[in-house]
């Protein structure tokens, strides 16, 4: 039983770190498009599209 309770632990453990991943992820590109002025900052397909949409 013990080792069905590392398990889970590790997998928590984880979906901890991804998520942290992807929180520092979008903040350090957040304050990259803050410091770099215009739209000199490359944008990624997804969101080309998404500001295509929002303008119509």
């Amino acid at each position: 039983m013990s080792f069905l309770l590392q398990q889970i632990q590790q997998l928590g453990m984880v979906v901890i770190v991804m998520i942290c991943a992807t929180a520092g992820t979008v903040g350090i590109l957040k304050i990259i498009k803050k410091i770099i002025p215009g739209n000199a900052f490359p944008q990624d397909p997804i969101s080309k599209k998404l500001n295509e949409k929002d303008k119509k």
